[in-house]
């Protein structure tokens, strides 16, 4: 059995999305009020009050200088609970559908917090926004964190809906309650608001990744990820990074600034976006168009730390999805030998960037009063950084990190401002004795005593042949795995909870359904293509 999950369709009505990409597709059924398009009229509706973007801006002034990390939301703290304020609609299978309405006054975007997570295996959570077109979900039993608690991602409008179907029999009664409503007023993505940041306004002097300048550098671009730290209101970037086990370890490293305030919790909470990249960049100056924000990973524990260097090293709650095709970034811990250097970062929470310095960087800074030599110093020839490009990796000329964004002064308006970066070197050891306080015990586990490891892509490999059926026909009232190696086709009514894997693609073809209550998942090699041959699936059944 492959381990890259592709879908998971409960409903009898879903989605289908033709794609082409290289390494798998992901395909989700949309929220059953959509699909059934029920009337949004008698929803109840939680109106949060307008903010008072001045005040918010003097806010912001005051903790750049501070130096705390970028705010693009305020957090209104609410109490939301799914049994008492959400409306209930009974369905026909033994299924109900729960929502409510979230209005949040000329917000750019609204991502949400829970304070209770805690969910049966049939039952799906669901995050959209007022077009229903953008839609997050479905969240299941398998997101549950230990805590109980959870977070979703970014909403790009200032309605948003919060949808759960659930079995109106089990055994295990739902909870889930939301605590705080994000209420974006500043750049991450969506529409502009007029007094205030946002996606296509970071500086125009930067590169956007799809660059020429950035040519050769795809790899570790996917090692970068935009970073919601603090109560999911607040933007830092970061790096996957890998390890001399060479395991795919999900070891992540950002600045340690960029969570000095947190509460107990957060960072279990916090939310990891990856290929936030617009496909058509600006070299330089402003793209025509975002990037998605939907491959994101919830949650991460603390590993190492150290306030001298500025280092932040968490792992993951999860791997990345094998189809978000993520590069874990190589290293180098010398401190000298450096001819030139490459940024790659998230400013103000735009799309991701790239900055290039052709000069060895100045290795004789600090920051925050820390010793001299703790940080490489760098000035932009080509792009710049920002508010959200704390945490974010400098490369030298072999591609490795050598260190994570601290701060600095480096702008569009002040193109010779320095940058300054924590050193790889310095973190390795120089932060402490204690095992947190280092990078050594967990990026070289086998004591290599290795000076630099290579990056590495953890994708799976195309997985031996598969055997068995090509063609899937008839009623499946058994729970069961097809596996083929080459295509695999279906016109089955899935009564069961049914795995199909395929070596190529898969077709579900006229007649195909799963019915209400049963879990499908179609999972592909990572090696060819997923395509769904007619999308008369949808039509035929809503005839």
């Amino acid at each position: 059995m492959c381990n890259k999950l592709i879908c998971s369709l409960l409903f009898a009505f879903f989605i289908i999305i033709n794609v082409s990409i290289t390494q798998a597709v992901y395909i989700t059924e949309a929220p059953t009020s959509i699909e059934n398009q029920m009337t949004d009229e008698m929803l109840p509706q939680i109106n949060l009050p307008a903010l008072n973007y001045q005040k918010l801006i003097a806010q912001d002034e005051k903790e750049k200088k501070e130096g705390l990390p970028y705010r693009f939301g305020y957090v209104h703290d609410v109490n939301i609970d799914m049994q008492e304020d959400f409306l209930w609609d009974t369905l026909s299978n033994d299924m109900r559908v729960g929502r409510v309405k979230i209005s949040a006054p000329s917000a750019t975007t609204i991502n949400l917090n829970y304070s209770a997570f805690d969910i049966n295996t049939k039952t799906r959570l669901y995050v959209y926004g007022q077009s229903k077109e953008d839609f997050i979900g479905p969240f299941t039993y398998k997101n549950i964190k230990e805590n109980k608690e959870f977070a979703t991602g970014l909403i790009k409008d200032s309605i948003c809906y919060v949808e759960i179907i659930e079995p109106i029999n089990h055994s295990k009664k739902n909870r889930v309650v939301i605590n705080g409503i994000v209420h974006g007023y500043r750049s991450v993505r969506g529409k502009v608001n007029s007094l205030l940041k946002a996606f296509q306004d970071s500086g125009s002097c930067n590169y956007d990744v799809g660059c020429g300048i950035a040519n050769g550098w795809s790899d570790q671009i996917k090692s970068v990820a935009l970073i919601l730290t603090g109560n999911n209101n607040r933007i830092c970037t970061g790096a996957l990074i890998n390890n001399t086990s060479q395991n795919c370890q999900p070891y992540f490293l950002t600045a340690e600034h960029c969570f000095s305030n947190r509460n107990p919790g957060d960072v279990l909470n916090n939310i990891f976006m990856f290929n936030y990249d617009s496909p058509t960049p600006a070299c330089p100056g402003t793209p025509v168009m975002d990037g998605p924000t939907t491959q994101t990973v919830q949650g991460a524990t603390v590993v190492a730390e150290g306030f001298d260097s500025d280092f932040f090293l968490l792992q993951l709650t999860t791997n990345p999805l094998d189809f978000y095709d993520v590069y874990y970034a190589g290293w180098n811990r010398a401190n000298s030998g450096v001819t030139d250097t490459r940024a790659i970062h998230h400013p103000a929470g735009d799309v991701k960037k790239f900055s290039v310095d052709n000069d060895p960087p100045a290795g004789n800074d600090n920051f925050r009063g820390s010793p001299i030599g703790s940080h490489w110093r760098v000035v932009w020839e080509q792009g710049t950084t920002e508010g959200g490009s704390s945490g974010s990796p400098i490369f030298d000329q072999n591609k490795r990190i050598i260190g994570d964004l601290s701060g600095g002064t480096a702008s569009c308006s002040n193109p010779n401002g320095p940058d300054v970066y924590g050193k790889i070197w310095y973190s390795w050891d120089q932060n402490g004795s204690a095992n947190n306080a280092r990078l050594r015990p967990w990026l070289d586990p086998t004591n290599s005593n290795v000076m630099f490891v290579d990056g590495t892509n953890c994708s799976s490999a195309c997985p031996p042949d598969y055997a068995g059926p090509n063609t899937l026909t008839g009623n499946q009232n058994t729970s069961a795995d097809f596996e083929t190696d080459g295509i695999l086709q279906s016109t089955q009514l899935i009564n069961a909870d049914v795995d199909y894997d395929s070596g190529t693609h898969i077709d579900l073809l006229p007649g195909f359904e799963v019915s209400s209550g049963n879990i499908f998942e179609a999972f592909i090699d990572g090696c060819g293509n997923l395509r769904i041959q007619q999308d008369e699936v949808i039509r035929e059944k809503r005839k």
